[in-house]
């Protein structure tokens, strides 16, 4: 079973992964990334 640790930490990692992809595709494409 899965600590709430775990799933937490894993939940917010995810999430900063995917910011981050968002910001450099915008980037890539000369726009401005969202102030998240």
């Amino acid at each position: 079973e899965l600590s709430r640790q775990w799933v937490t930490w894993h939940v917010i990692e995810h999430d900063l992964h995917h910011g981050g992809e968002l910001s450099f595709s915008l980037g890539a494409h000369g726009l401005a990334a969202p102030d998240l």
